[in-house]
This record gives structure tokens, C-alpha cells and sequence, in this order.
């Protein structure tokens, strides 16, 4: 039920967003779609980069502004609604037809969520731990290294788990 009612609020905001005057057919509605995930980009890149000009203020005024985290906050919402949009639908999915290309895509998740791993622990190590310590004229502690690895492991065991979920076997 209130799935169908958000469905219809997007359909009425996007009305009003294009200026719609009546039904929309099949090469409309691809247009629209197309226009909204380039304004979806385009919107995620501005705020990323405006997430990053008002973190590196706030660390030279060793402060954390309210406004940081509103974006920040904002970011995650929207991460997270696309992340569950493209789980739910099918296009993020590989289907695997011998296993040689099985033992490749493995090949290639592995290295790929080793990265993502690695990057994660930069990001966690750096922002989180040494930020905040940074931020806050504390030193780092062991603690705080040991927890950002421990997520960071987590991260990237869930990352492994995710991604190898998508894959199906066709053979």
C-alpha cells in the first residue's frame, strides 16, 4: 500500500518537475528517465564536492558544522535508496554460462573488493579516526585503529558477500 502511494507521489512530482501536460508514452518516459539519472549525477558529484569543501573547512577551523552533517546525511539517504533500487531490479545481476567465466568474475570480485576494502580503511583510518582525534586535539588510540580496521574487514566481507550474491550460475 505504501508503495503504491510513493509511486504515485514520484509520478506527480515528476509531472510537476517536467512540466507534464498529460499521459507520457514509451520514447517519453525512456527521455525522462535518461534526463533524471543525469540530473541524479550530476547532483550527486555537486554534493560530494561540496561535502568535501565544507569537511576541509571545518577540520582548518577544527570545528564540525551542522551543515557537514546534514550533507553527509543527505548523501547517505540518496546512496542508499539507489544501492536498494538497483539490488531490487535485475540489472545489476551477472549471469555466468561456463565455468571458466565463473572462475574470472570470482577472479575479478576478489580484486575488486580488496580495493574497495583497502579504500575503505584509508577512508576510516584518515576521516574517522584521525579526523575526529584531529578535530578534537585528542591523540589516536589503538582502540580507535582496531575498531576502524574491524569495520573496514566487515565492510569488505559484506562487500565479497553482496557482490556474489548478484552472480547466477546458468550452467
Amino acid at each position: 500500500m505504501l508503495h503504491r502511494k510513493w509511486g504515485l507521489f514520484m509520478k506527480l512530482l515528476e509531472k510537476w518537475l517536467f512540466g507534464l501536460n498529460g499521459p507520457v508514452d514509451e520514447a517519453q518516459s525512456r527521455e525522462l528517465s535518461h534526463i533524471g539519472s543525469k540530473g541524479l549525477m550530476l547532483s550527486l558529484i555537486l554534493n560530494i564536492v561540496i561535502l568535501v569543501v565544507s569537511f576541509i573547512l571545518d577540520v582548518l577551523q577544527r570545528t564540525i558544522g551542522f551543515q557537514t552533517i546534514l550533507i553527509a546525511f543527505m548523501l547517505m539517504i540518496v546512496s542508499g535508496y539507489i544501492t536498494v533500487l538497483l539490488n531490487n531490479s535485475l540489472s545489476s545481476s551477472y549471469e555466468i554460462y561456463s565455468e571458466k567465466a565463473f572462475k574470472n568474475v570470482i577472479k575479478k570480485l576478489k580484486i575488486k573488493t580488496i580495493v574497495q576494502t583497502i579504500f575503505a580503511f584509508v577512508v576510516f583510518n584518515i576521516i574517522f579516526s584521525m579526523g575526529s582525534a584531529y578535530i578534537l586535539n585528542e591523540s589516536v588510540s589503538a582502540f580507535d585503529l582496531l575498531a576502524s580496521t574491524v569495520i573496514c574487514l566487515a565492510y569488505g566481507f559484506g562487500m565479497y558477500a553482496w557482490n556474489r550474491s548478484k552472480i547466477r550460475k546458468e550452467y
